[in-house]
């Protein structure tokens, strides 16, 4: 005879005590390799995915027969948390954060934040904030949970596009890349570099990603190279700028 509960549910990367009643003389679990003290009657499960745990048991004086049952363990599957990639504003200007993961959000500080509770917030801050990182927990209608961060700086400027006037990339992790910084807007139409003749060499509309001063794999030679870029503000003005840029070997 076996007294055992039919089913478990516990978070990703959770532990769950399972508790059985025999009547008999041995038993065995399987599987084992997530069990922690399998030969006991309680042992702790702890698999990273949903998991039927079978219990076996014999007697060897009335009922040689083993007997067995089964006792499932629902795992839910990790929760992915993402406040959003670091970001530049404009000081006063409203930034919408945007998390995703999970059913139920908390941010943390609440600092210019108009409800810490939804998943994307309107924050605003002013001038004497450099910077702040926020972080967001995700929760599910489990009780799951996990976390994130994401930090904004603060610029006390107006929008613009800030290009710098020189890159070295010679594989030092210093200033290899060169990346537009846009503060204040809503996203990056382009950004564009040229040779001195004109011919296209580089170009993304995605934040974060710069060129690294090679061609198809080739690198190019000290130089001076010219750069276009343009973005929209979240009132929907277009900002236009364009330079040089000195790659320096």
């Amino acid at each position: 005879q076996i007294k055992l509960d039919s089913t478990k549910f516990i978070c990703f990367n959770e532990k769950v005590q399972l508790n059985a009643i025999i009547k008999g003389n041995s038993f065995t679990w399987f599987p084992t390799n997530s069990l922690i003290n399998y030969n006991t009657l309680s042992p702790t499960a702890a698999p990273s995915a949903t998991t039927t745990y079978t219990l076996t048991v014999s007697d060897t004086i009335g009922c040689p027969k083993p007997s067995s049952e089964n006792i499932v363990v629902n795992v839910t599957p990790k929760v992915i948390a993402f406040a959003g990639n670091d970001t530049n504003i404009v000081a006063n200007q409203q930034l919408q954060l945007n998390a995703t993961g999970g059913t139920d959000y908390t941010w943390t500080p609440t600092t210019g934040m108009n409800n810490p509770f939804i998943y994307n917030p309107i924050v605003v801050l002013g001038p004497t904030i450099d910077s702040i990182t926020y972080t967001v927990k995700v929760s599910t209608p489990a009780g799951c949970f996990a976390t994130d961060k994401i930090k904004v700086v603060v610029f006390k400027t107006a929008p613009d596009i800030f290009v710098p006037s020189g890159f070295t990339p010679n594989g030092d992790g210093k200033n290899d890349i060169l990346r537009p910084i846009a503060v204040g807007l809503k996203n990056l139409d382009y950004f564009r570099v040229y040779n001195r003749w004109g011919q296209l060499l580089y170009a993304t509309s995605t934040v974060g990603e710069g060129w690294d001063g090679s061609v198809n794999g080739k690198e190019q030679a000290t130089g001076t190279f010219v750069y276009s870029a343009q973005a929209t503000d979240y009132l929907g003005k277009t900002i236009f700028r364009k330079g040089t840029v000195v790659l320096i070997r």
